[in-house]
Parts: structure tokens; sequence; C-alpha cells
């Protein structure tokens, strides 16, 4: 007699305890949807600076130029957003990978099999992406670090929160380089930056793929970039490592952090991440500004399933969940949108928008996506990029 069928003969008075658990746990957690539906939008606003003025300019522009609302809506993103929405999304991710392996697991399938062939695709499409598309790809990264990630699946929670650990204490001490590259090249980067400002707003398509994909501030030796390519996973995989505890604790299950918890947090976040801002010259400014942003998406993830549990029946919640179901083909989707509007091919916008319009923007394709992802779920299970990772995935129409 299987499992199951012992928990439904189960006479005791803890078995409808138990089914219901075993319900929860074998259903889709809209929380998370949600949560990571919202995540999106974080991280389009944070993007839309990349999508403006690049990688490195974003980090570079003359705020003097600037209005006093666009100066203020500038340090709102820099505080309150950037840097701390992409975490969310990565602690999900990882969350996401130990739920798979689950399912995978009830099913009797090869877990570790159709992890890889998971993050094959994934490390496929982050290439095609940054390559024919937009700089900022994090499918790359994301198929890396799976590849870390199968190894860590089967093991015990205690273990997954250590390795967590031990890669944070990496971030936060490699997350210094890019500054010190930057301060030691300034010239370089300033050519750089003034080249693709130009190349970006009137370059055709293949001007600009060229440059994206051949133009660098920094010169780096071969082996440097194939350092930097085998540290990736380790050095930004310490929230997918929290997000797999998470799953294996079932915090979004049967665990819970009080509100006033997280806003004590957020507070302590807004407060490391205003250090660089309010003191430049802190020798400490890096460590504050990670630290803060790592600790922000935290009080965060607290805050909004608080508010989640107590207005779940709130009809903007599914808006939330039908974008956090199709969160990486609208994450692509926000590409292909914003380069056409910002790069020479498209509208060549680049740079002139301005920082107050690039947020108003960030919420009209948003809630675009919001109706669209409603609509669009009301025909179909899943994503077109979701579809297809699937069906990579189990080799299979799923």
């Amino acid at each position: 007699m299987n499992h199951s069928i012992k928990i439904a003969h189960d006479r005791e008075p803890t078995a409808p305890i138990e089914r219901e658990k075993l319900a929860i746990r074998t259903k889709r957690i809209t929380v998370v949807d949600a949560m990571r539906g919202a995540s999106l939008l974080g991280i389009l606003i944070s993007n839309m600076l990349i999508f403006q003025y690049g990688m490195w300019g974003k980090d570079a522009l003359d705020l003097s130029s600037f209005s006093a609302l666009s100066q203020g809506v500038y340090y709102f993103i820099k505080i309150f957003i950037e840097s701390s929405f992409m975490p969310i999304f990565s602690f999900l991710f990882g969350f996401g990978v130990v739920k798979m392996a689950e399912s995978l697991a009830r099913k009797q399938l090869r877990v570790k099999w159709h992890l890889f062939r998971r993050a094959l695709f994934l490390l496929f499409a982050g290439f095609v992406h940054r390559y024919f598309l937009w700089e900022g790809d994090i499918l790359f990264g994301y198929g890396l670090t799976c590849l870390v990630l199968i190894m860590f699946v089967n093991r015990q929670a205690k273990t997954i929160l250590i390795w967590g650990i031990l890669f944070l204490t990496l971030l936060v001490g490699m997350m210094a380089v890019p500054q010190v590259m930057i301060e030691k090249d300034q010239e370089k980067v300033d050519h750089f930056i003034e080249e693709t400002n130009h190349i970006y707003q009137n370059g055709n398509y293949l001007a600009i793929k060229d440059h994206r994909n051949n133009a660098h501030p920094v010169e780096l030796s071969p082996e440097m970039n194939i350092l930097f390519v085998i540290l990736t996973p380790f050095m930004t995989s310490a929230l997918f490592w929290f997000g797999m505890y998470a799953a294996k604790r079932n915090w979004f299950i049967e665990g819970s952090f009080r509100l006033t918890t997280g806003i004590g947090i957020t507070v302590i976040a807004l407060a490391l991440k205003s250090v660089q801002y309010i003191f430049p010259h802190s020798p400490l400014q890096g460590f504050t500004y990670i630290a803060g942003s790592l600790l922000l998406s935290v009080g965060y993830m607290i805050i909004f399933v608080n508010l989640y549990r107590k207005t779940e029946k709130l009809p903007i919640h599914q808006f939330f969940i039908a974008v956090g179901r199709l969160s990486l083909s609208n994450y692509l989707l926000q590409t292909v949108i914003c380069t056409t509007i910002f790069y020479g091919y498209g509208f060549g916008l680049f740079g002139k928008l301005g920082v107050f319009l690039g947020l108003v923007l960030s919420f009209v394709i948003f809630a675009f996506q919001m109706i669209g992802s409603k609509l669009y779920l009301k025909k179909f299970r899943t994503g077109p990029f979701e579809k297809v990772l699937r069906y990579w995935t189990y080799l299979r129409s799923v």
C-alpha cells in the first residue's frame, strides 16, 4: 500500500492535517507566483536605466543636468529598487528548483538529469539573448548556477544554508572588483560610454550588436575571462541557495515572519544603501550598498508575504500571479520592447527620454504585461518560452 493510500485510510486525528499539507505542497504556491510577478516590475524599473544609458553609463550620469524631479527619481531607483529585486527573482528561482525536484521525484523521474537539461536550455537562451539583443541578460548566469544547484538539490536544509552563507561572503567580497576596475581605467570607461551613446542612438542593428559583443571598457586576458565565467555561479548564487533553503523549510507554506520584522529589516537596509550617497567617500560604501541591497530583498519579501496573506482576495494579486507564471516570457518581452524603443534600429531614444519618464514608461509596459498575461492564461496554460523550456526539460509536451 503506497503512502497516499495509507493517509487516505488513516483514522488518526492528524490525518486531515497531513492530507492538507500534502495537497498544499503539490499545488502551485500562489504567493510565490505573485511575488515573482511583482519582482519583475522592480527589475524592469531598475533595467530601465540600463536600457536608457547602458550598463556602464547608468552610474556615470551628470545629475546636475537633470531636473530636481529626475534627480529624486534617480536616487529613489538606486536606493529602493536597484539590486534589490533581482535577488528576489534569484531567491524564487532557487525555491523553484527544489519544488521542481520534488515534483520530479513524485513522478519517479530522474531529478538531476531533468534539471541538467533545464540548465542547458537556460545557458543557450541566455547566450542568444545577450548576443543578439541585450547585454543585461540573466538567463545565462541562471543556467550556470542551476548546474551548481543540481549537486545540492538532495542535501539537507542546514547544509544548503551553510553553503549559502559561504557564497554570500564571497559575493560581498567579489562585488568590489568592478569598482576597482573603473577607478583604474577611468579614461577608457569614459570613452567607452561616449562611444556607446553614439552607436546606440544612431547605429543600425548590426552596428549595435557588434559594439555590444566586441567593445569592452576594461580589457581582460583570456585567462581572466575564463576565470570569471567559472566563478560567476559561485559569486552570484547566494540568494539561490537561500531560496532552496526556504523551499526545504516550506517557508511559504508553514513558516512565516512578522510584518514588523520585515519593516525593521527594510529600514536598516535602506539606511545601508543610502550610505554611498550620503557619505560618497566612505571606504565602506561598497560593502554597505551590497549588504543593504540583499537585506532589502529579504525585507521586501517578508512584507509582501504578510500583505498578500491579508489581502489575498484582492483582484490585483491575480494580475501579479499571471505575470509571475509567465515570468521568463515577460522578462524577454521587456527586452524586445525596450531595445526597440531606445536603440537606433527602433525609435532611437537612447539617453533622451529621461529618468522620470523612464519610470512612467516602466509602469505602462508592466500594466500591459499584467493585462496581457491575464488574458493569455485564459487560453493557454504556460507562456511561449516556458512551454519550450518544459518541452526540452521533459522531452515531451507537459
